[in-house]
């Protein structure tokens, strides 16, 4: 059998380590939404794609929530040149890629 004092400095250790790991921010929930990689315009035919990604704009790496991507497809509605709009996200390798589809 290991000698009290032993046993009770194991303890202290423990929650030592224990309390340490408990401050950590958790950056995970906190960060907000990845930035954006990679945008592409498809279905355009009467405005460039530039032009519509500064009429939707949405910025390559800057973060977008589901508000942002809200305004976007309400500000390009709001030209008249559209009958419809829609963004998804493309691609599975870890990198927000959005794909802006109009008709």
């Amino acid at each position: 059998m290991p000698p009290r004092s032993l046993v009770v400095a194991l303890i202290a250790l423990t929650l030592v380590a224990h309390t340490l790991c408990a401050q950590q921010p958790d950056t995970t929930a906190a960060s907000g939404p990845p930035p954006i990689d990679s945008l592409i315009v498809r279905g355009n035919s009467r405005l460039s794609a530039v032009q519509i990604l500064g009429t939707a704009g949405l910025v390559v790496h800057q973060s977008a929530n589901y508000r942002d991507l809200q305004r976007a497809i309400r500000a390009l509605f709001r030209t008249g040149q559209f009958d419809d709009v829609a963004i998804d996200q493309q691609g599975d390798s870890g990198k927000v890629i959005l794909l802006i589809t109009v008709k």
